[in-house]
């Protein structure tokens, strides 16, 4: 629900103690806009159940050299995060699982998949191998949305680490109504040693605010690799001309991206912001700051090969209001450093902002979202942007149950003020 924040709007703050609390109890009770876990089967690989292994993974599409194992069972080290008793191995060489799942993708969602990876001590793959995990559709063959690939040798023998995919849903999509597909999938060759470990996948659902524009694929490009701005009604810069723009995933601008928002061999759009401090690229979105609800940016970064910038050379990524002179106001900053990006794949940073209240300055105010060069330390070059998400929700019911009985001790206060008594 969007609201215009102005004539014919009551703000919150300007409402008595008590009423206030019984809005802010309703929204925070009722738990609408948080994370919706969705349906996986047989999450954690704990089906059918073995002693050592066995090559079958109930509720899961499979090839060959996959299957489960017991963490007991002495092959390589025992997890010790495991989700229950057993995990799954892929073998390296291009074996993979999916799930085709019982929801569809829904247009204003964001979709997170979680998988927990490690590594085999007795059967270890190349430290440079990659391990997909995917989003898709059918139409009717299996249709790549997003992938993220993982390392082997960022993983560990004794412990799961957590890696997500992300794919945003948006109005007009050709796979809105059709089932998500989740897909786990080595990409070694034929013949690569070695396995994964995955256990404990996980898919969250978010209520998203729609991001004109948010994987920079307008205007397209064409025939031309690179061009300079993004369209009427979408994305504002500041800075020098020629500091932001479009670019095509391709070999032309550095090395190719493999986690993009996009098919992983398309030649998807991106967007580079200039390091040269006081350039941005902005949107003044419609919606507006609502009370009880938290906010969530999240971008995807990444370096430029070829490219010669200082390790602590900075960006921020940044929630904003302007305030009635039309200024931009900070409300939540994450700072980057480019030391900190890979020129092969986006990393995910977010700036996360708490529960509006009443009588925040920015209630009811349009929701800015910025990315910002900051500082440069040396060198020249750019950042990499792409797959820009802004989620929304209320605190989980225990946490609004907290927040609630917090405010009714304000409130309390607020009246005993109004009737002119003491210690207030």
């Amino acid at each position: 629900m969007q609201r215009s924040g102005k004539r014919g709007f009551t703000k919150v703050g300007q409402l008595g103690p008590v009423v206030v609390v019984l809005i802010l109890a309703s929204t925070l009770l009722n738990g609408s806009g948080s994370a919706k876990a969705g349906v996986i089967l047989n999450p954690s690989f704990e089906s059918p159940t073995t002693s050592t292994h066995v090559y079958a993974i109930t509720d899961w599409g499979r090839t060959s050299s996959t299957g489960v194992f017991n963490n007991s069972a002495g092959y390589g080290n025992f997890i010790t995060n495991a989700d229950g008793n057993q995990l799954a191995f892929i073998n390296a060489d291009g074996h993979e699982i999916w799930q085709d799942l019982s929801i569809n993708y829904q247009p204003g969602f964001v979709y997170r998949m979680t998988v927990g990876l490690a590594a085999r001590s007795d059967n270890p793959t190349a430290p440079n191998a990659t391990f997909d995990l995917r989003f898709a559709y059918r139409d009717p063959g299996a249709i790549i949305l997003n992938r993220s690939p993982v390392a082997y040798s960022a993983l560990s023998n004794s412990q799961l680490r957590d890696f997500s995919v992300w794919r945003t849903a948006t109005p007009g999509d050709p796979y809105i109504g059709k089932p998500v597909v989740i897909w786990l999938k080595a990409n070694g060759n034929l013949g690569d040693p070695g396995d994964w470990t995955a256990d404990n996948v996980r898919l969250d659902i978010f209520e998203a605010i729609p991001v004109p524009n948010f994987s920079f694929e307008s205007p397209d490009l064409g025939a031309y690799d690179a061009g300079s701005g993004f369209g009427s009604g979408t994305w504002q810069t500041t800075g020098q001309s020629g500091h932001t723009g479009r670019f095509k995933n391709n070999a032309s601008y550095g090395n190719f991206m493999n986690n993009t928002d996009g098919d992983s061999v398309g030649e998807v759009q991106m967007a580079w912001m200039n390091i040269t401090a006081g350039t941005s690229i902005y949107q003044d979105l419609p919606s507006v700051y609502e009370v009880a609800r938290w906010y969530e940016l999240i971008v995807g970064v990444g370096a430029r090969a070829g490219q010669t910038v200082g390790p602590n050379t900075t960006m921020a990524i940044e929630l904003y209001y302007r305030d009635a002179l039309g200024n931009p106001q900070v409300i939540g900053q994450t700072l980057i450093t480019h030391g900190s990006l890979s020129n092969t794949a986006l990393t995910d940073f977010s700036v996360k902002i708490p529960p509006v209240l009443g009588t925040d300055p920015w209630y009811g105010k349009q929701i800015g979202i910025r990315m910002r060069s900051v500082g440069v330390e040396s060198g020249s070059g750019d950042w990499t942007l792409d797959n820009v998400r802004l989620l929304t929700g209320v605190p989980e019911p225990a946490t609004g149950v907290l927040l609630v009985l917090g405010l009714l001790g304000f409130a309390a206060v607020g009246v005993r003020c109004r009737h002119g008594k003491s210690a207030c």
